[in-house]
């Protein structure tokens, strides 16, 4: 389903949802409870409106991580090993791809703590 939004609060959206939207948008990939909910907690105060595109590999829907993947400005992977590690991988080393987690890659050194550091980050002043 496409959601209209008005640009005034950030949004986490799971599939099989889309929102049409000119926010910041980022796909967050197998973030644990603990990192949705300090993320959630944050974007209550952020000076920035986000869209945040949230799967996990136990919701089974690949055609909406790729949809998503592919309209959102940044990508965060969280890269513990699973199911979906060969697909994880891949968009690790994405230009539009931060990432998180056990593995290290040499192509991309846009390594996080955590998911919300990406969020503190752009929301600094430039």
């Amino acid at each position: 389903m496409d959601i209209d939004t008005k640009e005034q609060f950030s949004n986490i959206v799971t599939p099989p949802d889309l929102v049409n939207t000119v926010a910041h948008t980022v796909v967050i990939i197998d973030p644990e409870v603990s990192e949705i909910e300090d993320l959630a907690f944050y974007l209550k105060t952020s000076p920035n409106i986000y869209t945040v595109y949230l799967y996990r590999s136990d919701m089974g829907n690949n055609e909406w991580l790729s949809e998503v993947s592919n309209i959102s400005t940044s990508i965060i992977v969280n890269t513990v090993q699973n199911g979906q590690s060969g697909f994880k991988d891949k968009l690790a080393v994405h230009k539009k791809s931060w990432y998180y987690g056990p593995k290290n890659f040499l192509m991309n050194n846009q390594r996080l703590e955590k998911p919300i550091d990406y969020f503190v980050q752009q929301d600094q002043p430039k």
